[in-house]
């Protein structure tokens, strides 16, 4: 029996594209400090399903509050972070992420916040609920976990700035986020009053 070798041409492999035009480099870039608020920060938990898992993490937001007049009932605009470029402060003030609802702080005098998914993004690593030794890093990433974060922020939040039943709060979010956005109005509406689910796939 002869064996007779098979060539098979392999199409060239192009550069990376993505939907929003981002260039490659800045999928994984550090935040761009210079533009917009600093980050701040809050504790937030490792797993929020598993009562013995008592460990913490420090997840970043970002604040604008320009508009906003303290002991006012208007809106809180919460900004689902997800996928793509890291958040920076440009996320509240000039950015591809939610800024729909940036155009509309001057006329609602809304407060808006900004939060970093748990994985995407972890602050440029720094902030993070696993570290680089952990042997299976990826067991606490689950939209189910996400949303409990959000849902932890909205009570840090309401403490912090002092809001209440009064002020709605808006979820606004793009593609995944887009789902966070939507589905945390689903599984939480009595923090989220309503949600803007951007290019949302559901």
């Amino acid at each position: 029996m002869l064996f007779c070798p098979i060539f098979v041409s392999m199409p060239t492999i192009g550069v990376l594209r993505t939907i929003s035009g981002a260039a490659e480099h800045r999928l994984r870039a550090p935040p761009d400090l210079g533009k917009g608020p600093p980050p701040r920060f809050f504790t937030q938990h490792q797993d929020h399903f598993d009562a013995s898992n008592q460990q913490t993490w420090q997840q970043a937001y970002f604040v604008n509050d320009t508009f906003w007049k303290p002991g006012s009932d208007a809106p809180v605009f919460l900004c689902v972070g997800g996928e793509g470029p890291a958040l920076d402060g440009s996320v509240v003030v000039s950015s591809v992420h939610c800024n729909n609802a940036v155009e509309l702080l001057p006329e609602t005098g809304a407060l808006m916040f900004a939060v970093e998914h748990r994985y995407y993004g972890c602050h440029n690593a720094s902030a993070c609920p696993y570290t680089p030794w952990d042997p299976h890093p990826l067991r606490f990433l689950s939209s189910r976990q996400a949303l409990a974060d959000l849902a932890t922020f909205h009570a840090h939040a309401v403490s912090a700035y002092k809001l209440s039943s009064a002020n709605k709060w808006v979820s606004f979010g793009g593609s995944y986020p887009g789902m966070l956005a939507g589905w945390i109005r689903m599984l939480y509406p009595s923090l989220i009053f309503a949600s803007i689910a951007s290019s949302a796939p559901v």
